[in-house]
């Protein structure tokens, strides 16, 4: 490959991939190699982060995917956690049914610049444990070279939300509450949360300093955009 650091400065196999003009016909298998045992998760570093909408954002957002791909696009999500959303009506934030939304997910002070009559800040709508994304902020500070178990929840909303963690490479414990499929027990970078909870153990090699923080966000661009995202320092 004409590289001479490593490791690729020693002959490696490549994996090909040719595509095919069949849609579909082709099939790749769940694994390429053996992983390492997951190390002790006794003793280690607990981050719990909540992640939650604007139930009107919410509603918006469900609206859309039905519009374009039908009853289909629902067809993963709890139902009766949709019937309380449902409730909302046209989302007027008069006619929410407070009693079954998450208020402990929200940030009240940046909800309180909203505006209350219908429309609202969209760069204020998205959060995790109640705060929108300041890049001026990070949230917590990482130990380099310490494994560290995240638990990422997104209980309480229906939309998925791919979260994808900067400077890592790490090894999903559980996917929204269920064990990784064979093709997820690998080195990734995003896990899938999507109305249930999902466990990652992650270890940051690098110095992030608050001037050049990592970030962690939801990969959806109109999530991580309205404040679902958060900066950390290692």
């Amino acid at each position: 490959m004409g590289m001479a650091i490593a490791p690729f400065d020693k002959p490696h196999p490549v994996m090909r991939i040719q595509p095919l003009r069949i849609t579909a016909s082709g099939t790749l298998p769940d694994t390429l190699t053996t992983m390492p045992a997951l190390p002790s998760l006794e003793g280690l570093t607990v981050r719990n982060l909540k992640l939650s909408m604007d139930p009107r954002l919410d509603m918006m957002g469900m609206q859309m995917l039905m519009k374009k791909y039908g009853a289909q696009a629902m067809s993963g999500m709890d139902h009766d956690s949709m019937n309380a959303h449902m409730q909302g009506g046209n989302m007027g934030h008069g006619e929410m049914d407070h009693g079954n939304m998450d208020h402990s997910g929200m940030n009240h002070g940046a909800m309180g610049n909203m505006n209350h009559g219908g429309k609202f800040d969209f760069h204020n709508a998205n959060f995790i444990n109640g705060q929108v994304f300041d890049m001026n902020k990070p949230m917590f500070a990482a130990q380099k070279g310490r494994h560290e178990r995240w638990v990422i929840s997104g209980v309480g909303d229906m939309m998925l939300h791919p979260f994808h963690i900067h400077g890592t490479q790490f090894r999903i414990l559980s996917e929204n509450g269920k064990a990784p499929a064979a093709h997820r027990t690998g080195w990734k970078d995003t896990v899938r949360v999507e109305g249930g909870i999902s466990e990652v153990l992650v270890k940051f090699d690098h110095d992030a300093p608050k001037e050049h923080a990592y970030m962690a966000h939801c990969h959806l661009l109109e999530h991580e955009d309205t404040g679902m995202m958060l900066g950390f320092t290692v």
